[in-house]
């Protein structure tokens, strides 16, 4: 049972980002088999090697045993998660499709398609004040430097 207060724990779905597309999951799927593999890799390559520093050859033969679950769990984590992306990025396709038909754009934070309205945007940004007006303030100061150095003489040009 959650506590009040405490967020769920996180779905397979939570950790892994919805792909928008076909071709998103194809390239998210293909990401999370490489990171899942190349993390079974380390892990088999430094467990020996830490556990050999620490304990000699039984720390070795346990470093390589420890290497080698987290290899095979690498690889069939990184396979599944994969998959997974690929299948869930298939299954977007109709949806990213329909989306696209409506000028919708991809919200990669919330991982949705939304609705874009450019004359919302364009009415919102007309009623924030303008930076325009500290352009004016400057450009009046550079008018009053450049009357100040009118005003001086150069005495003598040559050295």
């Amino acid at each position: 049972a959650e506590a009040a207060g405490e967020a769920p724990d996180p779905t397979f779905q939570d950790l892994l980002p919805r792909p928008k597309d076909a071709g998103d999951g194809i390239g998210r799927g293909f990401s999370t088999v490489a990171k899942g593999v190349g993390g079974g890799v380390a892990m088999f390559v430094a467990a020996p090697v830490l556990g050999g520093k620490a304990g000699g050859f039984k720390g070795f033969a346990q470093g390589l045993a420890a290497g080698s679950v987290a290899l095979v769990g690498g690889v069939v984590g990184g396979a599944v998660g994969g998959v997974a992306q690929i299948g869930r990025g298939f299954a977007a396709q109709n949806g990213a499709n329909k989306a696209r038909n409506q000028h919708k754009v991809w919200d990669e934070d919330k991982g949705q398609w939304i609705a874009i309205h450019l004359r919302t945007m364009e009415a919102i940004v007309n009623e924030e004040p303008s930076d325009d007006e500290d352009e004016d303030k400057r450009d009046g100061d550079k008018k009053d430097a450049a009357a100040t150095a009118e005003d001086k003489k150069v005495m003598d040009t040559e050295y």
